[in-house]
């Protein structure tokens, strides 16, 4: 098959927690089981015709290497009023709160202009392999005045970072698996209500509310928004759990033009 004859193509990003489940310690074992139980919800996308880039994160798995080696304190989970402040004065850390769940560290996230090895990932997925890519949201770079790229003290957004892969392949299909089923607004309040399909003006009008906060929802959403705003296919946000009912639209959060 030639290199340039276009598949139909699937971007699939895994959240870090497609590897660890709530209220595991995050063992090589429960990542390997996971990961594995994970890709055989993905059959579903084989079985109608879409060639596969799957992306992950790594927030999770970050965390728990940074306990096991005791280097600072990990990056992602929530702490204290008292424990921020600490972290702030002894390692320059700039932390943000969220409205009761705690202060979390914050670093540097540029939005993600270029993956380096789009073709590259683009010819092998028309070959009909699995890829692999964005792992964690890439490494920062940047180009120099000399046109060398260099390496930047930043973190790229898995979701955001998998968005421009999907514009630069490009993807028939993004679809952004996570740990909850559905995409809710007023989210873990009385009121909470799920929403089963969302247009792009009612993604940007639930946004801007704040129903979808930084750190959590808010990036997926602007992953979403960022995908079709250049290609007018669908963006499906749902857990693997539910994955092939997503895709005939009988479960999760399908975002249309």
């Amino acid at each position: 098959m030639s290199l340039h004859q276009k598949k139909k193509i699937a971007v699939v990003a895994l959240g870090g927690h497609a590897f660890i489940q709530r209220d595991q310690k995050g063992t090589i074992s429960d990542q390997e089981a996971n990961a594995k139980q994970t890709c055989e919800k993905l059959i579903p996308l084989i079985e109608q015709g879409y060639e596969l880039v799957i992306t992950h994160g790594n927030g999770p798995q970050v965390g728990a290497i940074l306990h096991q080696n005791e280097v600072a304190k990990p990056i992602g989970p929530y702490y204290s009023k008292d424990q921020a402040e600490l972290l702030t004065k002894e390692k320059n850390w700039t932390m943000k709160e969220r409205k009761g769940k705690g202060f979390r560290q914050v670093v540097p996230s540029p939005q993600p202009q270029k993956i380096i090895q789009r073709h590259m990932i683009r010819d092998l997925v028309n070959e009909g392999h699995v890829v692999i890519a964005a792992g964690g949201g890439g490494i920062p770079i940047w180009k120099r005045p000399d046109s060398e790229y260099e390496g930047i003290d930043a973190v790229i957004d898995k979701d955001l970072a998998s968005a421009a892969l999907a514009l630069q392949i490009p993807a028939d299909i993004f679809i952004i698996l996570t740990q909850e089923k559905n995409v809710y607004v007023n989210f873990e309040e009385p009121n909470q209500t799920s929403l089963d399909k969302m247009s792009v003006a009612q993604a940007k009008k639930y946004l801007s509310e704040g129903h979808f906060p930084p750190g959590s929802m808010g990036p997926k959403i602007e992953a979403a928004l960022n995908y079709l705003e250049k290609i007018p296919n669908r963006v499906i946000i749902t857990s693997s759990e539910v994955l092939s009912e997503a895709l005939l639209g009988h479960a999760g959060t399908t975002i249309y033009p």
